[in-house]
């Protein structure tokens, strides 16, 4: 089909395409340029010998591959499908709908889209599995966004079903001339991408790989892995009230329960290698969590996002070690007890880190008060100790050694900031005057040098 939209009303009769000798399609919807090709079939099956390629050539040339009413395409040999344009103006499209399904062996190519692996060329491709019933089975791989530079997105929806032995989502060579880009979307109740392999999301562990990768399962849906969820750098894996079933690596890219608060389920292991793991706190009662339910090994960076003003005492169970055992390692710069900031509205909020909070292998993260130097919940003399043992100091201070204004400096704007929170947590106490804080800081500064000359 080219440059015209075709409807097959097969009417539960039987197509089957045997292809050309020596050629490497069996079905070809393609526009030439400026055109847009559409092939519409319906209620019956189709079978293919060779492969099946939907796009356009040149610029605005597209192709469109639409499978409704119970309609079945069956690969019988050589399974291969290219759904892409060869320039970013036009675009190739498949959608499998109506209980549709497309049956792929695993003899053959795989799927490929946003790239033409018989020439090289790339540009934009798109699939997409909607409604109850309606399935695609790739027998091989799947390649969305591929070395050679493509944008390619997968969309499962509404009850659809999608299997392949591994996923690869954004992931091409250096010398391409446009980096990949791929984006996975498994979307609502019974919504299911499963694969025998892994998924991989984003550059990749080569060093002439690049490229972006996006996965999201979202509202229910569920990605299942045989092995392995690997996020690459240039990879974002979103679950937002949604399923891993299987692993999940972070090895550089970035994950995240969702763009607001969000709960990301995994059924299996977490391991964070590299990369950052991305938390939004949008109330005291509404924020991010990974609910896990095997092993959680901790390194990387935590990125921390308020959508709120907190309050001294807010907690926030981010992370639901559901295993027996202990969290393993911790975030950058994070150990037990370490305290970050974060700013809303020009207003500078501290967390403590807990990874033996909530039942007692969980990461909880709570407000602390102005002048709460050692994060225990209270400000008393032993922040004042804190705060004393670094008067003075004029550069790289954090607020664990005393700098509450985030000035870098530990001084009387400091002190005048804890003397204002004097004894919260502790009980009543009068609160004392900015100078009075700063006496008490010398005095204590003095009774530890006393002590040290006494020990010698």
């Amino acid at each position: 089909v080219h440059g015209d939209a075709v409807s097959m009303a097969l009417n539960g009769h039987l197509l089957h395409s045997t292809g050309v000798e020596d050629d490497r399609w069996s079905i070809s919807v393609t526009g030439w340029p400026g055109q847009t090709s559409r092939l519409t079939v319906t209620a019956g099956n189709v079978e293919t010998e060779l492969g099946v390629i939907v796009g356009g050539y040149g610029e605005n040339g597209s192709g469109e591959l639409i499978l409704d009413e119970n309609t079945h395409l069956d690969f019988t040999d050589y399974a291969e499908m290219v759904i892409t344009s060869d320039t970013f103006s036009g675009y190739g499209l498949v959608r499998v709908q109506g209980g549709s399904q497309i049956t792929m062996s695993s003899f053959g190519m795989g799927l490929w889209v946003g790239g033409n692996p018989a020439n090289g060329n790339a540009g934009n491709g798109r699939v997409e599995v909607s409604g109850t019933e309606s399935r695609i089975d790739v027998g091989g791989n799947v390649y969305l966004g591929t070395m050679y530079g493509g944008n390619a997105a997968m969309l499962v929806e509404l009850g659809g079903t999608a299997t392949a032995a591994t996923v690869e989502v954004g992931n091409n060579a250096t010398w391409a001339s446009h980096d990949a880009y791929g984006c996975l979307t498994i979307q609502g109740e019974d919504s299911l991408l499963e694969t025998t392999g892994g998924v991989y999301i984003g550059g990749g562990s080569a060093s002439d790989s690049t490229g972006t990768g996006d996965v999201n399962v979202l509202d229910g849906g569920t990605l299942r892995v045989g092995t392995v969820v690997k996020v690459w750098g240039g990879g974002t894996l979103r679950v937002d009230d949604a399923t891993i079933d299987g692993n999940v690596v972070l090895a550089g890219g970035r994950i995240t329960p969702g763009s607001s608060a969000g709960i990301m389920t995994i059924d299996g292991d977490l391991d964070i290698l590299d990369g950052t793991v991305v938390l939004d706190l949008q109330s005291a009662s509404s924020y991010d969590v990974l609910r896990v339910s095997g092993s959680v090994s901790l390194s990387g960076n935590l990125d921390v996002q308020l959508g709120y003003a907190p309050s001294p005492g807010d907690a926030f169970l981010t992370l639901e070690n559901n295993g027996l055992d202990s969290i393993a390692g911790n975030f950058a710069g994070l150990s037990e007890g370490g305290i970050r900031c974060e700013t809303f509205g020009g207003d500078r909020f501290a967390l403590r880190v807990s990874y033996l909070g909530g039942t007692g292998n969980d990461m909880v993260l709570m407000v602390v008060s102005p002048g709460d130097a050692d994060g225990d919940g209270m400000v008393d003399d032993r922040d004042a100790s804190i705060l004393g043992a670094h008067w003075q100091q004029q550069s790289d201070a954090t607020w664990a050694t005393g700098d509450f204004n985030d000035d870098g400096k530990v001084n009387d704007v400091d002190a005048a900031i804890l003397a204002a929170h004097w004894h919260y947590g502790v009980g009543e106490a009068p609160v004392p005057e900015p100078t009075t804080v700063v006496s008490l800081i010398l005095g204590l500064m003095t009774v530890a040098v006393l002590a040290t000359r006494h020990r010698k």
